[in-house]
């Protein structure tokens, strides 16, 4: 499933300078691996909601394979958000009065994607096995950005768009949060997105978008 973007522009603009996103037309072809490397204040998160549906403040177009995203209706986007792309948002959206447990199998709940038994391995895998019982509220940042990764994990995808998922985590977990990312995403043969502030080499990038 390809993403293009036509002449998208967010209401108001976020910002005046060049962009290679904004109010131009750019194909990111399925299956492909990309880095959008984007200055505090250029949008980074804003094109990310844009992507899953949380904002709709836009001129242009966004399309998924030849489907338009204007024309969905919830149904449309409750199958996007299940089945096609998943996301690790910038501020986790945690539901922080639930446990642990609780917050990586609401997706996995729709879908039965990963037995329990997995999503144990996972957990343990980064390191938050232990606090699996534990309410989200009481976690580290960095505990809650390994959560937040293994819930999008949780789910059949084409996409997953990943908006600063290591900000918190030291380079030990970092790696080992890169390794489970890479293992699922190729056994799905989906496609990636990292969008930060600098340029990394946590994935084998095909290309690099600036957006400003």
């Amino acid at each position: 499933m390809d993403i293009k973007l036509e002449n998208i522009e967010p209401h108001p603009l976020v910002s005046t300078l060049s962009s290679n996103i904004w109010g131009k037309e750019l194909t990111i072809a399925s299956k492909s691996i990309v880095h959008i490397l984007a200055p505090s204040g250029s949008g980074k998160t804003t094109l990310v909601s844009f992507i899953y549906g949380l904002r709709k403040d836009f001129d242009g177009a966004l399309f998924f394979g030849e489907s338009s995203t204007k024309e969905f209706d919830n149904n449309s986007w409750s199958v996007v958000r299940t089945k096609k792309i998943a996301v690790v948002f910038q501020d986790l959206h945690l539901l922080e009065d639930l446990t642990v447990f609780e917050n990586i199998t609401l997706k996995n709940q729709l879908t039965n994607h990963f037995s329990f038994l997995e999503i144990e391995e996972m957990a343990n895998r980064l390191g938050v096995l232990k606090k699996l019982n534990k309410k989200a509220g009481t976690l580290s940042r960095g505990e809650k950005q390994r959560v937040a990764i293994i819930r999008a994990l949780c789910m059949p995808f084409s996409w997953i768009v990943l908006d600063e998922p290591f900000s918190h985590l030291d380079e030990e977990n970092t790696i080992k949060a890169i390794d489970l990312i890479k293992e699922v995403v190729d056994k799905n043969e989906a496609g990636l997105i990292m969008a930060n502030l600098h340029s990394d080499n946590y994935f084998n990038y095909e290309s690099e978008i600036k957006m400003v």
